[in-house]
């Protein structure tokens, strides 16, 4: 489980001289030595382990977010630069936005700064945002160096994703290994790494022995295995109601609405349980037993999934002993 963006001083000191070598480079969209990035997909086969968000566009100002990062093709540059240093076996192309990782021998692998850019604006000040530019670097080094390695079982882990989301990954990527959840969404399986989450395929999958049924089993059980034996609940104020946060911060927020029976207590106490998953990072509850609760979970499932990093679904999902099933619309006083 990952545990957030280091904030060593010594690495801010060194994105800050990337930054200032990059702003005395010339602005070109292509690096001198590789062609640019084919336009691309937004979404990845590697994913760092900071928020993010849906796309922001090219010209989006981060003065809001760091003051020195005025541009997104100086962004774009000091990511760039970042990544031929970590990965120096690996040609390093891009365009505002967009990166595009080569190998001799191997299939290009992209990365999008979309999270990146909403996830610094969020920050809330210099030296967090580039923090979690420093922690988005090292995530994206660690998730493509992770491909040169055999799949240990220990790392498989399950993932809720929009449907639209694995339609986005680049053609070029391997497929990743799926099954349906519900609604619009997906159930996705990846590595779990230290600072990020890789994309499982089928050819990890056959190394390893796993077929689709025990695939599914060893990602739950991993993801049950770390979590702790109860839901760590904090209290959220929800607009005209009280709502319960899931308070997790290992980057599976999301990933609980696989494990119903981590609910199965509070689900019985409560008389009845919704949940929402507006966000990779964020799990909200409504209790049965609160007027008013519901509804206030689908107003802050609908704006935090149009605004939030990593959109997952808008959907209030009603909890069931086996799993969560999708509702449309639940009104406060509708019974369970």
């Amino acid at each position: 489980m990952r545990r957030g963006p280091a904030r060593r001083g010594r690495g801010r000191v060194a994105m800050l001289l990337l930054l200032a070598a990059c702003h005395r480079a010339p602005t070109a969209t292509a690096t001198p030595d590789a062609p640019a990035a084919s336009e691309g997909a937004a979404a990845s086969p590697e994913e760092a382990r900071v928020s993010g968000g849906p796309a922001t566009g090219e010209g989006r100002s981060l003065a809001d977010a760091c003051g020195a990062l005025e541009s997104l093709e100086a962004l774009t540059c000091v990511v760039a630069e970042g990544l031929r240093r970590g990965l120096p076996q690996m040609s390093v192309s891009w365009e505002p936005g967009t990166l595009a990782l080569t190998r001799t021998d191997g299939p290009t692998a992209r990365v999008s700064l979309d999270n990146l850019l909403v996830a610094m604006a969020q920050a809330g000040s210099e030296e967090a945002a580039l923090s979690v530019l420093e922690h988005f670097v090292a995530s994206t080094v660690e998730a493509v160096a992770a491909g040169e390695r055999t799949v240990d079982r220990a790392e498989v882990r399950a993932v809720l994703k929009p449907l639209a989301w694995v339609r986005a990954l680049p053609a070029e990527a391997p497929a990743p290994l799926t099954r349906p959840f519900g609604g619009e969404l997906v159930v996705v399986y990846v590595r779990d790494l230290p600072r990020s989450l890789r994309l499982l395929d089928a050819d990890d999958a056959r190394a390893r022995g796993l077929d689709d049924a025990s695939l599914d089993g060893r990602a739950r059980a991993n993801l049950r295995a770390g979590f702790p034996p109860e839901p760590q609940l904090v209290p959220f104020a929800g607009l005209g109601a009280p709502l319960l946060r899931v308070d997790a911060g290992d980057g599976y927020a999301a990933s609980r609405l696989l494990l119903p029976r981590h609910f199965a207590t509070l689900a019985r106490e409560a008389g009845g349980l919704h949940a929402a998953v507006p966000t990779r990072d964020l799990m909200l509850l409504a209790r049965g037993d609160v007027r008013g609760a519901r509804e206030a979970l689908r107003i802050e499932a609908e704006q935090r999934f149009s605004a939030g990093p990593y959109p997952v679904s808008p959907r209030v999902w009603r909890w069931t002993p086996s799993g969560g099933l999708p509702v449309e619309r639940v009104p406060s006083d509708a019974p369970s």
